[in-house]
């Protein structure tokens, strides 16, 4: 997947310049708020220390508390820290300037994780103004920029972080209300994970230039997955409200964030609605190139509406699903040649462990693709 990855320069953030941007929600004010009580100081230090963390672009950089959450499933500073400064280091300075910073003994995240070891808070910061001048000079002298000028596709890895962070700060403290829904209805919640939408985002060729289109997006996260990875346009449609809104929550973090990130992605936009009725949607899904629904517990009624649906979009616009709209054994006949679902031409795949968020197996799925010229085909004509 070749594009440009770098972020367009200039521009304010949080008030400064001339121009003021939204900002990000620092991880400061995140375990400093409403979850305060949730939080302990990491070190020895009776006082909750600030730190900053500088990110690979002339934004301002991020307040952490150095703190450590009560339970464990709670939101990690430090290990957002670490994470983050290996992969800032991976990933945009030239291999002869990082594979020091990267050392197993020496390096940067190595110093971190031993300051912690050893419950060091001078340690821990004196090593994090370290990284951060690295970084500050690196952005300053434009070392930053040519190493992603030469970058033509980004690691899934640092996608993964990049989500992972925009998820923790918006989605995460609200992930109960995503469990009110009604059960054995069309609208039950479920999450493709992120190597899942990489491997269909590969199985389609989704570049820069297409139009993506998820129906039943949910909390947006492969739609933000898409612009960020391929730099398409993505759009994502949400009958749910809980979902809608932390989706909604989710771009307004996801924005700002690939700025301090350094990356330009594509547009997104998100609706609130029902993916069958609304004209916004028709008007999109005309240009769309990929169209992904999960529609593993969709009624045959709403399946059957949505291929005619498809009978809108382009001939070689994709649809991937997790059930296929063409039963077992589906074959073209004199008889049955105005069924809509002859437009597609489907190829089964599959996925491995891991990949959904509803089972810890692997499983199927469908790529189909429209064309007008099937049925003519098939029958001879």
């Amino acid at each position: 997947m070749v594009r440009d990855v770098t972020v367009f320069p200039g521009g304010a953030e949080e008030g400064g310049g001339k121009k003021k941007r939204r900002g990000i929600i620092h991880a400061a004010d995140f375990t400093g708020g409403d979850d305060k009580a949730s939080y302990v100081p990491a070190f020895e230090e009776e006082e909750t220390i600030l730190v900053e963390l500088q990110y690979p672009s002339v934004t301002k950089p991020e307040r952490f508390e150095l703190v450590v959450p009560k339970k464990d499933d709670g939101f990690k500073p430090l290990e957002d820290i670490i994470q983050s400064t290996e992969h800032i280091l991976r990933n945009y300075l030239p291999p002869s300037q990082k594979e020091a910073l990267l050392d197993d003994s020496t390096g940067i995240v190595r110093r971190l994780k031993r300051a912690i070891f050893h419950r060091s808070a001078p340690n821990f910061r004196t090593v994090l103004a370290e990284f951060n001048e690295i970084i500050s000079r690196a952005v300053r002298d434009g070392t930053v920029a040519r190493t992603l000028d030469s970058t033509t596709a980004l690691p899934l890895p640092l996608v993964n972080r990049i989500l992972e962070q925009c998820y923790a700060r918006t989605v995460s403290p609200r992930v109960e209300s995503l469990t009110e829904y009604n059960a054995g209805s069309d609208n039950v919640f479920g999450e493709l994970m992120p190597r899942f939408a990489h491997q269909i985002f590969a199985d389609t060729g989704l570049k820069a230039e297409h139009v993506f289109v998820d129906l039943g997006s949910g909390v947006a996260n492969v739609v933000l997955q898409a612009a960020l990875q391929t730099g398409c346009e993505a759009v994502g449609i949400e009958v749910m409200p809980n979902p809608a809104r932390l989706a909604e929550r989710q771009l307004r973090e996801f924005e700002p964030r690939c700025r301090r990130w350094g990356l330009k992605t594509g547009r997104v936009r998100l609706f609130e609605g029902d993916f069958l009725n609304c004209p916004e949607l028709d008007a999109i899904l005309q240009k769309a190139d990929v169209v992904l629904v999960n529609n593993y517990v969709f009624s045959p009624a709403t399946n059957e509406k949505l291929v005619i649906k498809f009978l809108d979009l382009k001939d070689g616009a994709r649809v991937v699903s997790l059930k296929n709209f063409q039963k077992v054994g589906h074959r073209i006949t004199v008889r049955n040649q105005e069924d809509p679902v002859n437009l597609l031409e489907v190829e089964r795949k599959e996925y491995g462990s891991g990949c959904v968020s509803w089972v810890d197996r692997g499983g199927e799925y469908f790529v189909a693709v429209k064309d007008s010229g099937r049925v003519g085909r098939m029958l001879g004509r």
